[in-house]
């Protein structure tokens, strides 16, 4: 028995399965994988500062508090601070909802607004 599957559109979710807010503002369906986070971001420098976007670029690719204190040469208390305000200025409640929104935010950004779909495979 064989049939056509289409992809099926999907917003990104949470780790918990709900929609960031900065998404569901948005609108946007995006890859998040897709998409770096990068010091140059435009759509994040009017809410974040230019270290709590270097942090959050490394908790893109996974890096601990410890790893990323190390790397930027800051305490792992200073990391945490900014942590903090990323997860505020994002509204997230977690690591991952900052990096999914983040990406989601660079990503409407340079696909031109909120027409940005991503497709599961």
């Amino acid at each position: 028995m064989t049939s056509d599957i289409a992809p099926v559109e999907r917003p990104i979710a949470e780790a918990d399965g709900a929609t960031p807010p900065v998404l569901a503002e948005l609108g946007t369906p995006v890859a998040p994988s897709t998409v770096s986070i990068n010091p140059g971001s435009a759509p994040l420098h009017g809410l974040l500062t230019q270290r709590q976007i270097e942090v959050l670029n490394l908790l893109s690719i996974g890096q601990s508090n410890k790893q990323i204190a190390h790397t930027l040469g800051i305490r792992e208390g200073t990391v945490k601070i900014h942590l903090g305000a990323i997860f505020r200025a994002l509204r997230a409640r977690n690591r991952t909802a900052a990096v999914v929104a983040a990406q989601a935010l660079v990503a409407a950004e340079s696909f031109g607004g909120n027409k940005v779909v991503a497709r599961s495979e």
